[in-house]
């Protein structure tokens, strides 16, 4: 049979082994290309095959790589292989590392692997021994990185040409020279290393659109697998184990998490859902009463919005951040908000600002929001906002703590960009980037 058909056939037979994960098997885009010698994936379940490595290949050996893919792509070997920057010997570490965990992940749902194939087993440390099972890939990572040679092993060649037989293996000893393990150089799903043969992704191509799968895509089908596997009761991968504990976190988008901090804040900080006013006669009050009766109000708490107006925050990280405070804002009914633009010192002050559109910020030089505050609380209590928002790139020192609840709209992803800064403990922060 040419090897479309055989792709085929071997789909089926993935199907059956492993029903679980049909949703991401079924989802894989086969591409042949010629002279690649190997087969793999990239992140988008785009499955490349050369058509006469495939013809050397079994039913049972192909069908073994498209689950692989699977388990890569479930797994999120991409995503977590980021930290890699062109050294060698790291890639080298982190691509064993996934392609062991995968296959102890399959092992750990009862399938069958070839003899070849990296496991526990077959793969030692430095000291010859071999590796625990149910390790994540960040584990192995560490523990295969300790055995490798001060000058590692040529990358192989991003057009696909590399040593070993045609489907990608070589027979190799295993780490710290106990073993066999062959390695795969695979696609992109397993390491986030771009091959040279694998095909440019755009989210905005729509013609690229019906041959890869899109990153909610991509969740989506992570998430129905998940749910399959758990029928199963069983959990021995560490990276599986990983990956449960970050879906039973539940995800909340920024601007959900902004509103609530706001009107957690904004509640604590008032007494009570209604006031009482004499400003206005209560409808209960009946004529010849003794007593005069209050109205009740709802009370409309001050705002002050501090948007960082410093060098380092971009156009886009200031609609950003004020995008997010509007809707929150939205959801409390306000009938308007302060905005405050600053650097090192306050540079423009809006008092009645009813939506983030009509905001005209100012400044561009340093960043000290912490004097800004400070000089913002040094105002007289009656104008004291009831809550300040603080939204900035987070290249800034803070300001010390105030009878004045205070929430931070970090306009980065948690994790990335210049913070010299920490948030303080007391302090709520909310990331939107």
């Amino acid at each position: 049979m040419d090897a479309r058909t055989k792709f085929t056939v071997a789909m089926k037979q993935s199907c059956v082994d492993l029903p679980q994960i049909a949703t991401m098997l079924l989802r894989l885009s086969p591409r042949e290309k010629q002279g690649i010698g190997t087969v793999g994936a990239d992140e988008r379940l785009r499955f490349y095959y050369d058509p006469e490595v495939v013809d050397s290949m079994s039913v049972e050996d192909l069908s073994f790589e498209q689950k692989m893919a699977v388990a890569h792509s479930f797994l999120g070997h991409a995503g977590r292989g980021a930290f890699l920057d062109g050294d060698k010997q790291s890639i080298e570490a982190w691509r064993k590392a996934t392609r062991l965990s995968a296959v102890e992940f399959l092992k750990d749902y009862g399938q069958d692997v070839p003899p070849h194939a990296p496991c526990c087993d077959n793969t030692t440390d430095k000291d010859g021994r071999s590796l625990p099972k149910g390790l994540c890939s960040e584990e192995y990572f560490s523990l295969l990185l300790e055995g490798l040679p001060d000058d590692p092993q040529p990358e192989p060649d991003p057009n696909g040409d590399q040593q070993g037989d045609g489907d990608g293996n070589d027979d190799s000893q295993g780490q710290g020279g106990g073993g066999s393990q062959p390695s795969n150089e695979g696609g992109k799903v397993q390491d986030n290393q771009p091959r040279g043969w694998e095909d440019d992704f755009s989210d905005n191509d729509i013609n690229s659109r019906p041959d890869g799968a899109t990153d909610r895509e991509l969740e989506s089908m992570q998430s129905k697998v998940s749910e399959g596997l758990k029928s199963m009761g069983r959990s021995g991968s560490g990276d599986y184990k990983l990956l449960q504990e970050q879906m039973q976190k539940p995800k909340v988008s920024p601007q959900k998490l902004l509103r609530m901090a706001v009107c957690k804040n904004v509640t604590k900080f008032r007494r009570g859902t209604k006031e009482p006013t004499y400003r206005r006669v209560s409808r209960r009050q009946r004529i010849g009463d003794p007593v005069i009766k209050p109205s009740h109000i709802d009370p409309s708490p001050r705002v002050t919005v501090l948007v960082d107006t410093s060098a380092s925050m971009s156009r886009h990280e200031r609609e950003l951040g004020l995008g997010m405070v509007d809707l929150a804002l939205k959801g409390m009914k306000l009938d308007e908000v302060r905005v405050i633009g600053a650097d090192t010192k306050i540079a423009s002050d809006q008092k009645s600002v009813r939506k983030s559109t009509s905001v005209k910020l100012s400044g561009g030089g340093g960043t000290r929001l912490d004097t800004v505050v400070n000089e913002l609380l040094s105002e007289p209590s009656n104008s004291l906002p009831d809550l300040l928002i603080i939204v900035t790139d987070g290249g800034t020192a803070w300001p010390d703590k105030s009878r004045v609840p205070f929430i931070a709209c970090i306009t980065n992803e948690e994790g990335k960009g210049y913070m010299p800064y920490k948030p303080p403990s007391w302090m709520p922060v909310v990331y939107v980037g």
